[in-house]
């Protein structure tokens, strides 16, 4: 684990197991505990969930309903026992929400659950992205939101493939999201290549992704 995803893992850790841990990048005892801590509260969280996918996957965090326009949620990795966290946006960027998405119809935003099996990996880096990236090849459910500053949970789901791909931009290295999602689950280019070597490594594609809420760590 680089230094940078030490950091990563630890704050997560520390938003969501440990207010005090420290965020120094020495993945020593605490942090160690730490991290048990989340993958053991994960486990519980999915299995109390009914889902029956529990093993290597790419799961996110939704740590608020507010539309931030900021990468303010997290995504860690498990794969083989291993845990790794990163900053991610679970959310569409102001762009494509004041567009009602690209076809007008309500930008999406991707409902929490288990989707089985939603992404290919595809490594790639002269094509749609410029970079490596996830595709959906999978359903999953949405909600076409109409512009709100906050997710309605009211507004109209639907069930489909929708291009809810898990990517960032060649070069795009900035704090908002604006145009990077229109619902895809998204980073900035920095974080996604801390990731890479972890994603070639899913032998056994597609990935399954799992998108919790802070809610579920309230219990």
């Amino acid at each position: 684990m680089t230094e940078v995803l030490a950091k990563f893992t630890q704050s997560i850790c520390k938003a969501l197991i440990n207010p005090e841990l420290d965020v120094d990048g020495d993945i020593g005892e605490k942090s160690n505990i730490a991290i048990s801590m989340l993958k053991d509260k994960l486990f519980k969280i999915i299995t109390s969930k009914g889902y029956s996918d529990i093993g290597n996957q790419i799961i996110g965090i939704r740590m608020s309903d507010i539309y931030t326009n900021e990468f303010t949620d997290w995504g860690c990795i498990i794969l083989n026992g291993e845990l790794i966290g990163f900053p991610i946006s679970t959310k569409p960027g102001k762009y494509w929400l004041s567009q009602h998405g690209e076809d007008h119809k309500g930008c999406a935003c991707l409902v929490e659950g288990q989707y089985r099996g939603l992404w290919q990996f595809n490594e790639v880096y002269n094509g749609w992205t410029g970079d490596p990236y996830c595709q959906q090849i999978n359903q999953c459910t949405i909600y076409r939101e109409m512009g709100e500053d906050f997710i309605n949970r009211n507004s109209p789901k639907e069930t489909g493939l929708f291009g809810i791909n898990f990517h960032t931009w060649a070069n795009f290295n900035i704090i908002t999201v604006d145009n990077l999602s229109a619902g895809c689950q998204v980073m900035d280019e920095s974080v996604e290549k801390e990731i890479i070597p972890y994603l070639e490594k899913f032998d056994n594609p597609p990935i399954t992704y799992t998108l919790l809420h802070i809610f579920d760590f309230k219990y």
